[in-house]
């Protein structure tokens, strides 16, 4: 093996590595726009098994770190699904979506809502901003019931 297989070796191991990936992850939220004490906020990041917004377990890919996009603060530890449009953040999105949670634009003239809860993933398309706010309001207040809102 000549030193460039084993440079590429070794450089393979440390990404993998605990501290290779806390180098990874911090340096990710550092080009987001995240400051302050990013040693004591990953201890709070790896911690986290519930969403902070709505207890949701989390882990992997959906687990995502809120910060204030104006500050550059951290503010929480939550679900892909409370972080994404998140009514806290004040700047537009680039994507263009909604600032109402699990509501997003659909097609041209539509809306889709989704939210998955429990690890069952529900959906549903509407014409109207206006019918998927009132059809997110019944969702969440049935959420306890074993079937959506017809």
């Amino acid at each position: 093996m000549d030193l460039k297989e084993r440079r590429q070796m070794s450089a393979k191991k440390y990404k993998q590595s605990p501290k290779g990936v806390k180098s990874r992850v911090k340096s990710s939220w550092k080009k987001r726009g995240l400051i302050g004490d990013l040693d004591a906020i990953y201890d709070i990041y790896l911690a986290t098994t519930e969403c902070m917004r709505c207890s949701d377990p989390v882990s992997g890919r959906n687990k995502h770190m809120d910060h204030d996009h104006d500050t550059g603060e951290y503010r929480a530890v939550l679900c892909r699904s409370c972080n994404l449009g998140n009514i806290l953040d004040t700047k537009p999105s680039t994507n263009k979506k909604i600032k109402e949670k699990w509501i997003f634009p659909h097609n041209e003239h539509g809306f889709k809502f989704v939210k998955t809860t429990k690890k069952i993933k529900h959906s549903a398309f509407f014409g109207t901003l206006e019918e998927a706010i009132a059809y997110k309001a019944e969702y969440l207040a049935n959420r306890t019931k074993s079937s959506p809102p017809s």
